[in-house]
This record gives structure tokens, C-alpha cells and sequence, in this order.
């Protein structure tokens, strides 16, 4: 990024963070009479109208960025987050899927276009986006949950265990993930992994941690393994006389 584009994306920042938006607006629009053939600055006043909830002026200004340059993926982006606030879903979603044609790792629009495929119940969609997520972020715990749970929901178990376990890998202390994998672990009759990732999630104090003790000790009688049971059992009572 040259220099004036530099100073002007962090004098933005700046008045942001000040909660001086107003300013920052009138600021980019200063710059815009003398470099109104920028399509950075128009890119940067649309996301600032965004936040200001100036929505029509957004795309405005969006529409003159696309006009300046038409292969900018910011721009599509923006116009997806446009439609999102209109509530014009297959709009945004087609705009999304070109900022990530236009540039694959653009990790907002991804983000983006996951949200819209859960919320559509669209799994075979999600799990084709959460892949390109763990892609781009092989080390984010939350990108290998999110895919699992697009595997989950479309009964690919083997698959979902397997991006559940490398989220907890990450991040041991990934409740949720560790949550799932007892489910699948229980629907799969793998009682002993079961019952290993129960004793994890109950190591980290969860607000619901007699309810698992009570699922844990269930578990334990079907294994046979009654004074574990037992012992469940007697927490729970101390914690619950009556």
C-alpha cells in the first residue's frame, strides 16, 4: 500500500477507535475532491457509511469504486455486507463468492458465506466453505469445528469426530467441540471415549457440570463399571440432598 494510502486507512483507524466517525467521514470525503479517481477511497467511505448505518450512501460509494475498478474484491464484499443488512441473502451471497473469486483467501467473505449456508440449512454448501476456512486457518480451532458440524449435519460421522478432535488438539479447552464428540462418540457405542471426553469437560467446570456427571454415570452402569457410577452419584448427592 503506498503512503497516502497508509495515512489515510490509519488516520480512519484512529477517528474510529476515538469514536469519531463523523470525522472520519468528512475526512475521506476531503481526500475524495482531490483523488476522486480512487477506488480505495471510495472503498474506505463505504465501509465507514456502514458502520454509520448510512446504507445508501455505502452503496454509493461502492457502486463508484466498482466503476473505478470492477476486479476489487473490498468492493464486493461490501455490497454482500449491504445485502446482508437488507436482508437480501442470495444477493450477498453471490457477492461474496465473487470477492472470494476475485481473491480465494478473503477470509470475511468466507466467514460470511459459511454463515449463510448454516443459516440456509445448506450443509453440503458449508462444508464446501469451511473447508476453504480451515485452509486458509489450519490453526484455528473454530474454522475445524464449524466444518464438523457441516459433516455432523450431513451424517458424515467419522468425518465431523475428526475435525472435532483436531479443534480440541488446537485448543484443549474447546468445550463445544468436545461436547460434540460425545455425541457422535454415544451414537457410535464408543462408551469408553465417551466417557474420557466427559471427565475432560467436567475438568473445566461447566455451569451444567451435574448434568454430566449424571450422563457420565449412565455411562459407567452400561459399562459395567459401578463403583465409578457410584462415585458420580454420591458428587451429585452431596451437591443435591433432596
Amino acid at each position: 500500500m503506498i503512503l497516502w494510502k497508509r495515512i489515510i486507512f490509519l488516520l480512519k483507524n484512529i477517528l474510529r477507535k476515538l469514536e469519531k466517525l463523523s470525522q472520519a467521514k468528512k475526512e475521506l470525503q476531503t481526500a475524495l475532491k482531490y483523488a476522486d479517481i480512487s477506488p480505495f477511497l471510495h472503498i474506505q467511505l463505504a465501509d465507514l457509511n456502514i458502520e454509520l448505518q448510512d446504507i445508501r450512501d455505502a452503496e454509493n460509494e461502492c457502486n463508484k469504486a466498482q466503476k473505478l475498478d470492477d476486479k476489487n474484491p473490498d468492493v464486493y464484499f461490501l455490497l454482500g455486507r449491504i445485502n446482508l443488512i437488507r436482508d437480501k441473502k442470495e444477493d450477498a451471497k453471490r457477492n461474496f463468492e465473487k470477492a472470494v473469486e476475485l481473491e480465494p483467501d478473503y477470509l470475511n467473505a468466507q466467514i460470511n458465506l459459511a454463515d449463510i449456508a448454516f443459516k440456509a440449512n445448506d450443509y453440503k454448501s458449508a462444508i464446501n466453505v469451511c473447508k476453504e476456512l480451515v485452509r486458509i486457518r489450519p490453526y484455528e480451532p473454530q474454522y475445524h469445528y464449524f466444518l464438523g458440524k457441516a459433516y455432523l449435519n450431513e451424517g458424515q460421522l467419522d468425518a465431523a469426530a475428526e475435525h472435532f478432535q483436531t479443534a480440541v488438539k488446537i485448543y484443549d479447552k474447546y468445550i463445544s467441540a468436545r461436547r460434540a464428540l460425545v455425541e457422535i462418540y454415544r451414537y457410535q457405542k464408543k462408551l469408553d471415549e465417551a466417557a474420557k471426553e466427559y471427565n475432560e469437560i467436567l475438568a473445566l467446570n461447566p455451569p451444567d457440570a451435574m448434568r454430566i456427571r449424571g450422563s457420565l454415570a449412565d455411562i459407567y452402569l452400561k459399562l459395567g463399571k459401578y463403583k465409578e457410577a457410584a462415585e458420580q452419584c454420591e458428587i451429585i448427592l452431596q451437591a443435591n440432598p433432596n
